[in-house]
């Protein structure tokens, strides 16, 4: 009986010393892959660290540069672009005093001519004339529909003719006209 009670403690030892072995393994593994978990968040936190140092190094370039100056100079470009666009409007709306020498024009290729001619030297590439000229008298005045490509955009609209004169030119880009 002696022998069957050291036979029994000797096989639950070895199992205790089993299990405590897999247990020692188990939590070795554990504790390995968290500390790996942890090397890489530090990765990241250090990254984090040295994106704020580039930002600041970033925002002392710009103040280096001096973006007051470039403030004041992007709003004169600005007032100017402005004052450059009301003056072209405001050109396109002028009107012109017929000459009493153009009374009459002989035919309707005239009045294209004077409407190409006008537009052509407004900077406007590719007209067309929608309206037809061929009937018109000398000294009324006929509306002008047309098209015509400027800067690489569309416009279309009219323009009043009268004699040999554009009295009134209203061509308005295609892209505003849009819903």
């Amino acid at each position: 009986m002696l022998r069957r009670n050291l036979d029994l403690e000797l096989d639950v030892d070895f199992l205790q010393f089993g299990l405590i072995i897999v247990t020692i393994v188990l939590l070795t593994i554990v504790v390995f892959q968290r500390l790996a978990r942890m090397e890489a968040y530090l990765r990241d936190l250090h990254g984090i660290q040295t994106l704020n140092t580039r930002l600041k190094a970033l925002v002392d370039a710009f103040e280096q540069i001096g973006t007051k100056r470039l403030e004041e100079q992007l709003s004169d470009i600005t007032d100017l672009l402005d004052r450059n666009l009301a003056g072209q409007s405001s050109r396109s709306e002028v009107q012109i005093v017929p000459q009493a020498s153009e009374a009459k024009l002989p035919s309707g290729s005239t009045a294209l001519d004077v409407v190409e001619a006008k537009l052509y030297m407004l900077g406007y590439q590719r007209v067309v004339v929608l309206t037809d000229l061929s009937n018109i008298k000398s000294d009324e005045q006929v509306r002008v529909a047309v098209e015509a490509f400027k800067d690489g955009a569309g416009y279309k609209g009219s323009l009043v003719l009268q004699g040999r004169s554009v009295v009134e030119l209203d061509l308005t880009p295609v892209y505003s006209s849009f819903p």
